[in-house]
């Protein structure tokens, strides 16, 4: 009789691996629960039998993986927020640009609209 090892899945790691996660830029935070995790499952290695061991690993693993995964939405909702404050910036810059060079090519002093109340004024 051939007895088959049942491999227990962990999603943080699976997370991780799918989405090509650099462990060096996830924060302290979530750095902290892996090395929680880490001890886990080296107990669960030492006693593989022990199922409140790989419950509490699993549990840990998926808490882990919520975590990263707010992480990263949180971390695409800057990236985003950046672009777009980098784009206004960029056409409050080009718009800047355009009023400088219309201003110096304009040499007239004088406003073109003359009903104002000086030109009614003075009769210009």
């Amino acid at each position: 009789m051939k007895t088959t090892e049942i491999k227990t899945v962990f999603p943080h790691a699976d997370l991780i691996r799918e989405e090509k996660i650099d462990v060096g830029d996830l924060p302290t935070s979530i750095t902290r629960k892996m090395v929680g995790f880490n001890l886990l499952n080296g107990k669960l290695k030492k006693q593989p039998d022990n199922q409140k061991i790989k419950d509490s690993a699993v549990a840990s693993s998926v808490e882990i993986a919520d975590a990263i995964q707010n992480w990263s939405e949180r971390n695409l909702e800057e990236k985003k927020e950046s672009m777009e404050n980098a784009k206004d910036e960029a056409a409050a810059t080009e718009k800047k640009k355009a009023e400088d060079e219309a201003a110096a090519t304009n040499t007239e002093l004088e406003p073109k609209n003359k009903s104002g109340f000086y030109g009614r004024l003075f009769g210009r």
